[in-house]
C-alpha cells in the first residue's frame, strides 16, 4: 500500500470488531466453500433489523474481501458476497441511482479489506480457524 492509501486505524478497528462481534459468530466454525448467497442475505437482513444500515454493509464488506482472498487462492470458484442477490440496506433508506468512482481513502479501505481477509484466511480454510487471534 502506498503512503497515501494507509487505511486509518479507525476503519482495521471498525473491521476488525465486525469479524469478532457478528461476521466470526455467524460463519466462524463453516469452511468458505459451503456458505451460500442466500445465506448471506438472510444474514445482511438480520443484521439490518436489529442495527443501522452501516452495520449490515460493513459486514458485507467483511465478507467480500474474505470471500475474495478465498477465490484468489483457489479455495472457491466464485464469492459467495458478490452474487446478485446479496444486497446490504443502502444508508438512509436511499436506493444508489448513479456510480461512484472511490476516492484514495475509498481506496485504502478497500485494500484494508483485502489485507484483513489475507490474515483472516492465512491459517487455514475454516473461518473460525481465523477468528481466534
Amino acid at each position: 500500500m502506498g503512503p497515501n492509501l494507509r487505511p486509518r486505524s479507525s476503519s482495521k478497528s471498525r473491521y476488525e470488531s465486525m469479524y469478532r462481534l457478528h461476521v466470526g459468530p455467524k460463519c466462524g466454525k463453516r469452511k468458505v466453500g459451503s456458505i451460500k448467497p442466500s445465506e448471506i442475505q438472510e444474514f445482511l437482513a438480520e443484521l439490518g433489523k436489529q442495527y443501522e444500515a452501516s452495520t449490515p454493509i460493513t459486514a458485507l464488506l467483511v465478507l467480500q474481501g474474505i470471500f475474495d482472498l478465498a477465490v484468489a487462492d483457489e479455495k472457491i470458484k466464485k464469492n459467495p458476497a458478490k452474487a446478485d442477490i446479496v444486497k446490504a440496506p443502502s444508508p438512509h433508506g436511499r436506493t444508489p441511482c448513479r456510480r461512484r468512482y472511490l476516492t484514495t481513502r475509498q481506496q485504502g479501505t478497500h485494500q484494508l479489506r483485502h489485507y484483513f481477509a489475507s490474515v483472516t484466511l492465512a491459517g487455514g480454510v475454516t473461518i473460525k480457524d481465523l477468528s481466534e487471534y
